[in-house]
């Protein structure tokens, strides 16, 4: 007699799967926890054919009740140039300030910060093969919009993330998000660096953080 599905057992994949998922949110809830303890500095950049426009240095810490703060510690635009006048170029820099200030919202929800948002990649996500030893790959598609599609890369040992891939939209224009991790020292996983690329339009958006200390 074939039993109900929910007493079945699930297939081998799907263990694996599950149990990497387990490990990937210990991992990941420790870390989170840790970083709680330092501050650090973040720099953003926006850059159009190949030219920075903006440049935003800002402190990062968490406030005792657990939330990120951030304080601006410098910004930076290009000089004007005699072939712009002034005017069109203070909008053209409040433009792409605003830009890159949204662009860099939809960046930060692809970093998943939080434990809920892991989860939800996690629980629509598959296992994919990979030449690279001592490495998981996980698939998952419209994590955050509908039609992307989601890569991340684990160390198989740990469970930490080594980096993530991305390829999304915003507004009409498809865009490529790469996520890259680092490890402090003390052994805590943290993001070291973050690229957004909307190639059709050759502007970039980059995201470091660096200069970790402990409060």
């Amino acid at each position: 007699m074939i039993e109900p599905a929910s007493s079945q057992a699930q297939a081998p994949g799907a263990e694996n799967l599950q149990s990497v998922s387990e490990k990937i949110i210990q991992s990941r809830s420790r870390n989170l926890q840790a970083l709680k303890a330092y501050s650090w500095n973040q720099r953003t950049e926006v850059v159009k054919d190949g030219e920075v426009m903006t440049t935003r240095l800002e402190l990062v810490r968490y406030d005792s009740n657990g939330y990120e703060q951030r304080s601006t510690l410098a910004q930076e635009m290009p000089k004007q140039k005699k072939r712009i006048a002034g005017r069109v170029q203070q909008k053209k820099m409040g433009e792409m300030k605003e830009w890159g200030e949204n662009v860099k919202s939809l960046l930060m929800k692809y970093t998943l910060p939080d434990i809920a948002s892991l989860n939800g990649f996690l629980g629509k996500s598959s296992i994919n093969p990979t030449e690279e030893p001592g490495q998981t790959v996980l698939n998952s598609n419209n994590v955050i919009q509908s039609g992307d599609r989601m890569t991340m890369f684990i160390n198989e040992k740990d469970k930490t993330i080594q980096k993530t891939q991305v390829f999304t939209s915003y507004e009409t224009d498809s865009v490529f998000v790469e996520i890259t991790h680092g490890q402090l020292p003390e052994g805590i996983n943290y993001i070291k660096e973050m690229k957004l690329d909307i190639s059709t339009k050759k502007i970039q958006l980059k995201v470091e953080n660096f200069n970790y200390i402990r409060n």
